[in-house]
């Protein structure tokens, strides 16, 4: 995973770590895929313009404010446009896609648009919400 092309603003928290994490799942008793994780290594959490991908303790937050446990326990947020949209992978070790869903439709609807996190980071994080 290649983040140098990141056109990153304010990192939220320095790199976190593998104890981190663990906690960070205990915490919200589901697991991370293992692609976020990997990000959560080299930079925990960032803010661009187009977006914001969140750090370890984000993710906690923002799980426990849309309670996903109850509405959407499949899914993770790991981040938002900026805006009406969060950033969702599936709750499972081995998931690499993403998706955008509107956050008044966490738990009604389901992501339609699915693309690969690894190479949207590469690409820099375009958003297309279309």
């Amino acid at each position: 995973m290649n983040i140098d092309n990141l056109q990153i603003l304010e990192v939220e928290d320095p790199p976190t770590n593998n104890q981190e994490i663990e906690s960070a799942e205990k915490s919200i008793n589901r697991v991370l895929p293992n692609v976020y994780k990997q990000f959560l290594l080299l930079t925990n959490g960032a803010i661009m313009n187009n977006c914001v991908l969140y750090s370890i303790d984000r993710v906690v937050s923002v799980d426990d404010i849309y309670n996903m446990k109850k509405y959407a326990p499949q899914y993770i947020c790991i981040g938002n446009n900026n805006g009406d949209y969060e950033l969702v992978m599936e709750a499972k070790e081995e998931a690499v896609t993403c998706s955008f869903i509107d956050s008044g439709s966490i738990g009604v609807t389901k992501p339609r648009k699915w693309f690969n996190f690894e190479k949207w980071i590469d690409k820099g994080c375009p958003i297309n919400l279309e």
